[in-house]
């Protein structure tokens, strides 16, 4: 399992961090899609998209 420092952006575009993700995960929010919406993040280069797929995994699986 790959960790993420939760105060370091996970996208670097729109600035938001694995603890911002982790957050609304808790909150049942637990799609890319919502998560995008939400945040911004993956909505800009993509370069981000794995590891939020895989931040959505570790946190609730």
């Amino acid at each position: 399992m790959d960790t993420f420092n939760q105060d370091e952006p996970i996208c670097r575009c729109s600035g938001t961090t694995s603890e911002q993700i982790v957050s609304l995960i808790h909150q049942g929010i637990q799609d890319l899609d919502s998560i995008s919406r939400n945040t911004g993040a993956c909505s800009g280069c993509g370069g981000c998209e794995f590891d939020v797929e895989q931040l959505i995994a570790n946190s609730i699986g």
